[in-house]
């Protein structure tokens, strides 16, 4: 017997859910035993990488900014588990090493530009219709101002982790656009044949 389906048991004899709702019960508890182990898989990176506490912060401020921009999803659980991780990895190893301060500003410039050109991206399990886009687009756009300004008045403590999320973001959108831009070319394709 699974985990999911003990707990729902468990509430189930002491009468808060009706029969016709344990399906429904069992698949909410499901999503949310793999988002808590996504995010204790994040974590236990960042504590193995020695910046636990800056994982914590990226995690928060890329969450939000994920949420209004959108950008590409994996069609399995595995697979978002395994790009969350790849992506863990690299904003690690991104607070690790040192470039030029020229470097860093012409990434902030090229993410963030992306990002302004890009947002929101809508995905083929949630499509957006046109007042979501400009609600999606001015929310995506403030954060990019929010998240710059803090990061200039907060420069040495917060920079490197804000960049870390434009450019994980960045490449979120541009990921989903290519892939977008890839179905679009791939149906017309398939609807010159007919």
């Amino acid at each position: 017997m699974n985990l999911e389906r003990h707990i729902i048991n468990s509430i189930k004899q002491q009468n808060n859910i009706s029969d016709k709702d344990v399906e429904i019960y069992e698949f909410g508890l499901h999503l949310l035993i793999l988002k808590l182990f996504h995010i204790s898989c994040i974590l236990f990176i960042g504590y193995v990488g020695r910046e636990f506490f800056k994982v914590i912060l990226f995690l928060l401020l890329y969450s939000t900014f994920r949420k209004y921009a959108g950008g590409y999803h994996s069609q399995t659980h595995i697979g978002c588990l395994g790009i969350s991780i790849i992506s863990t990895i690299c904003f690690i190893v991104f607070l690790k090493i040192t470039l030029p301060e020229f470097v860093y500003r012409c990434m902030w410039v090229i993410s963030a530009g992306i990002i302004w050109i890009l947002a929101p991206q809508d995905t083929e399990n949630r499509r957006l219709n046109n007042s979501e886009i400009r609600y999606f687009r001015k929310k995506s756009k403030n954060i990019v101002c929010i998240y710059s300004i803090i990061c200039l008045l907060l420069y040495a403590i917060i920079s490197k982790i804000i960049l870390g999320v434009f450019i994980i973001q960045g490449i979120m959108l541009l990921a989903a656009h290519i892939e977008k831009q890839l179905c679009k070319e791939k149906n017309n394709f398939e609807d010159s044949l007919f």
